[in-house]
């Protein structure tokens, strides 16, 4: 007799799908959804409708580029060490990240103070 192979569906095949429907899904409805947001919060930082999807642009180029790379060093290397890296290095590159926290904050800092002073609690 000869060695017969099964050719049956392997369930690893549904779930690959179906995650990839799931994730596929909500990052389309991520992306559609944030179109949204895009005028009231260029409107209230105070720049431009360009610059501020320039920046989104730039954030998801440099992911397309930077994820294969970082790929292999997590293959390469222990995913512990390079997360310790990452955290460490992080400040050094993130100051235009800090300089929108700090906007973010006074805001909310300044809408704090006026409810307080009006004495009106949102529920």
């Amino acid at each position: 007799m000869m060695n017969e192979k099964k050719t049956s569906f392997h369930y690893a095949w549904v779930m690959l799908i179906s995650i990839s429907l799931i994730l596929g899904l909500a990052k389309g409805a991520i992306t559609n959804g944030s179109s949204l947001f895009l005028t009231p919060v260029s409107t209230e930082l105070g720049i431009g409708m360009g610059n501020l999807t320039l920046y989104l642009s730039v954030g998801a180029i440099m992911t397309l580029i930077v994820l294969p790379f970082a790929g292999k060093l997590f293959e390469k290397y222990d995913v512990r060490l390079l997360l310790t890296i990452a955290i460490i290095l992080y400040p050094f590159f993130s100051r235009s990240r800090k300089n929108e926290m700090k906007l973010c904050l006074r805001k909310m800092l300044t809408e704090t103070k006026k409810i307080r002073q009006k004495k009106t609690f949102m529920i």
